[in-house]
């Protein structure tokens, strides 16, 4: 049974709502651009043997892997892990998709037992089917190793049970008080965490319920699975024209098992600038 396990990191995204004018992953943190920090978590874990990244949508390849050089600076020997670069699409589905399909590409042509053919029926081949993959985005940068160990850790203990296909998913526990809130025309304040963006005038909502949290959890990456399954949910929900916000809503669709192991309330992902900021403060102080 093959050990190999893959991560996917996703950084792709376009960081319209930090305001640096870049895409989100090459956004600074602590000396070094965001994406970064987790191509060096998963690069440096001893669970994780390959590693590919997803680069925003149009762009050129040897922009993509000029990217990838400055990400994987300093990895010295860990560096052989990072298999390469592909570009993303308009959404994080998209992203996921294209990164998955790049990766088949790697494994059923580096000489892991595929055939040529492989690629089109990645479900049906038992590299694919037997192969780990983690999803992690890029905007969550101090990813601990001990949620890495959890999630990889849990996979393979779900792959060997065997019957359907099965995810693991990193959560904690939803916090506070959750209200469902109505915005004049449809808006939302969605543009940071402060005040009103320059030029708009301050949004008043109103709340109409407070909602339950008893059972409540929030979602994180990574996210773990193993390829196949993942790649053919991913085909199917395009062909659908399913729009899934993570992959383990794809599994959820599909009535596939979704397992949960603890996440970590440290495990930030970055939306806006004030997150940006309470991270760049959480590095300078492990110095």
């Amino acid at each position: 049974m093959s050990e190999r396990c893959w991560a996917l990191i996703l950084a792709a995204g376009a960081g319209e709502r930090l305001g640096h004018g870049r895409p989100k992953a090459f956004t600074p943190l602590g000396g070094r651009p965001l994406a970064s920090w987790s191509v060096r978590a998963f690069a440096r874990h001893g669970a994780i043997t390959d590693l590919l990244v997803v680069m925003p949508p149009d762009w050129e390849s040897s922009l993509a892997n000029q990217m990838l050089d400055i990400l994987a600076d300093g990895l010295e020997d860990d560096a052989v892990k990072v298999r390469g670069a592909v570009t993303g699409g308009a959404r994080r589905q998209d992203s996921v998709r294209l990164g998955l399909e790049a990766l088949w590409e790697i494994v059923a042509h580096d000489g892991a037992g595929a055939s040529a053919a492989s690629p089109a029926d990645p479900a049906e081949h038992p590299e694919a089917r037997d192969l780990l993959v983690l999803v992690h985005d890029a905007a969550r940068p101090i990813v601990s190793a001990r949620v890495i160990d959890e999630v990889a850790g849990r996979l393979r203990e779900s792959r060997e049970a065997g019957g359907r296909p099965r995810a693991v998913i990193p959560v904690v526990p939803v916090g506070e008080t959750l209200k469902e809130v109505a915005w004049p025309l449809g808006e939302s304040p969605r543009v940071g965490l402060g005040g009103p963006a320059p030029g708009r005038s301050r949004l008043v909502g109103h709340v109409e319920r407070t909602v339950p949290r008893e059972g409540l959890w929030l979602a994180q990456t990574p996210q773990g699975f193993t390829l196949g399954p993942l790649l053919a949910a991913h085909r199917q929900a395009m062909a659908a024209g399913l729009d899934a916000t993570d992959d383990a809503m794809l599994y959820e669709w599909k009535q596939w098992c979704v397992e949960s192991v603890p996440g970590s309330p440290g495990n930030i992902k970055v939306t806006y600038p004030e997150e940006l900021a309470l991270l760049a403060r959480a590095l300078a102080d492990r110095v």
